[in-house]
C-alpha cells in the first residue's frame, strides 16, 4: 500500500480527487489545512489512473499526467503540514509520495535455560570423550534447576549402562589385567586373600609379565605374610605348560600385565571357558590408548581402585556406556586393610553428581549447594 500527499483547494474537492483516481478502496489518513489549502494524506492500493481531471473541477491543481513543479512556498506548507502528522508518516521524494516505515514487532526471546547452559559448558570443559559429553547431553531435557538436572541425569544415564556383575567363587581362574600402576597387584592379593577365607581349595597368585624384579619381590613378601602362594611364569609357554598342570580343583588369581593380554587371554580362554577376565582401572585414569584396551577382549566387569579419590571415573565410564561392560568390585587404596567393595551404576553417577556440584556456578558465580567429599564406594 502507498501513502500520497494529495493538495487541493477545498476539502470536498480533494475528496472527489481521490475517489476518481484511486477508487473506492482509497483511505484518507488524515487531512491538514495550511495556508488556505488542503493537504489530505491518502493510502491506497491502486496506481494512478490515466485519466485527465478537467481543471474547471480543480483549478488549482495541475493536470495528473504532467509533473508538478514545487516552488518554495510549497515546500514550506509541506514542511508545516508533516510536522502535524504522526511518526508513522514520512516524507519519501519530491514527488510528494509517502510510504510507511514498517515497524518490526520484536520476536519473542527464547527462554535461556540457565542451568543446562551451566552444565553444556562444563562438559565442554570437562576431561572426556565426545562419546561422554554426547551422552550426558543427551540424557539431559531442560531442567529448571539443579535438582532437576541431577534427576535427569541420573535416571537418563542408568538406561545406558549394563547391570554390575559378580564375580563369583566357583570360577577357577580369574585375571586381573590393566596398565603398571593401575592396583591390579594389591587387588590380586585382596581377592586371594578373601577367596582363602571364603573357599577350601587351594589358591594362588600367577604373576605374569612382572617388568620390576622389585616388585616380583614385594609381592612375594606380601603373599608369604598372609600365607598365599605365589607363582611366577616369565612368559606364555610358561603359563600354557603351569594352566595343563594345574589341579581342576585349584584357584589362580592370574596377574597379568597389560602389555602381554593380547596373546594370553586367548590361551586362557581355551585353556578354561569359565575363566572371568576383568579389567583393573583406577578412579583418575586417562582416556589415552583407553579405548583400545577396551577393544582388547569382551571382559567381564571393571575393578575399580583408588576410589577415596573425589574424582569421577571417566575412564569406568567409557567403558560402561560405550564397550557395556559391566562394573564388579573396587578398593579404596592399596592399603591390604582397606578391603574390596562392591561397586554399582549409582556410585559411579553419585560421583559425576557431585563433580557437578562443585563446578557449576549460578549467574553469580556463587556455589549451588555446599559440597561434601565422599569416597566412590
Amino acid at each position: 500500500m502507498k501513502i500520497e500527499l494529495i493538495e487541493s483547494n477545498g476539502l470536498s474537492n480533494g475528496i472527489k480527487d481521490i475517489s476518481q483516481r484511486f477508487g473506492p478502496s482509497a483511505l484518507i489518513l488524515r487531512n491538514v489545512k495550511s495556508s488556505e489549502q488542503e493537504f489530505l494524506f491518502v493510502a491506497h492500493d491502486n496506481t494512478v489512473t490515466s485519466q485527465k481531471i478537467k481543471s474547471s473541477d480543480l483549478p488549482s491543481r495541475a493536470p495528473s499526467d504532467e509533473a508538478s513543479k514545487a516552488t518554495k512556498q510549497d515546500i514550506e506548507i509541506v514542511k508545516s503540514a508533516l510536522k502535524e502528522l504522526p511518526k508513522a508518516i514520512n516524507s519519501a521524494g519530491s514527488d510528494r509520495k509517502y510510504s510507511r516505515k514498517e515497524i518490526s514487532q520484536p520476536k519473542p526471546a527464547k527462554t535461556r535455560n540457565v542451568v543446562k547452559e551451566h552444565f553444556k559448558n562444563l562438559m565442554k570443559a570437562a576431561p572426556i570423550s565426545n562419546h561422554i559429553r554426547g551422552l550426558l547431553c543427551h540424557v539431559v531435557n531442560e531442567p529448571n534447576n539443579q535438582a532437576e538436572l541431577l534427576s535427569q541425569l541420573k535416571s537418563g544415564m542408568m538406561e545406558y549402562l549394563p547391570n554390575p556383575t559378580d564375580i563369583t567363587l566357583n570360577t577357577k581362574i580369574h585375571v586381573l589385567t590393566g596398565g603398571h600402576g593401575v592396583g591390579k597387584t594389591s587387588i590380586a592379593l585382596k581377592v586371594t586373600s578373601q577367596l582363602c577365607s571364603a573357599s577350601e581349595r587351594k589358591v594362588s597368585i600367577v604373576s605374569l609379565g612382572a617388568d620390576c624384579s622389585a616388585d616380583l619381590a614385594q609381592l612375594k613378601a606380601s603373599g608369604k605374610s598372609l600365607g598365599i602362594s605365589v607363582i611366577n611364569v616369565n612368559n606364555i609357554s610358561e603359563l600354557s605348560k603351569l594352566l595343563y598342570l594345574k589341579n581342576p580343583e585349584d584357584i589362580y588369581i592370574i596377574d597379568l600385565d597389560i602389555d602381554a593380554a593380547k596373546e594370553a587371554i586367548p590361551l586362557i580362554r581355551q585353556t578354561d571357558s569359565d575363566s572371568q577376565i576383568h579389567l583393573v582401572v583406577p578412579s583418575d585414569a586417562s582416556l589415552e590408548s583407553f579405548w583400545r584396551i577396551c577393544e582388547l577382549d569382551n571382559w567381564e566387569s571393571i575393578i575399580l581402585t583408588r576410589l577415596d579419590l573425589p574424582l569421577v571415573p571417566w575412564a569406568a565410564l567409557e567403558a560402561m556406556s560405550r564397550f557395556k561392560i559391566p562394573l564388579s568390585i573396587g578398593s579404596a587404596n592399596r592399603e591390604f586393610n582397606s578391603g574390596l567393595v562392591k561397586v554399582t551404576n549409582s556410585n559411579v553417577i553419585r560421583s559425576l553428581e557431585d563433580y557437578l556440584v562443585r563446578h557449576m556456578d549460578t549467574d553469580k558465580g556463587e556455589p549451588i549447594r555446599a559440597y561434601n567429599t565422599s569416597a566412590l564406594h
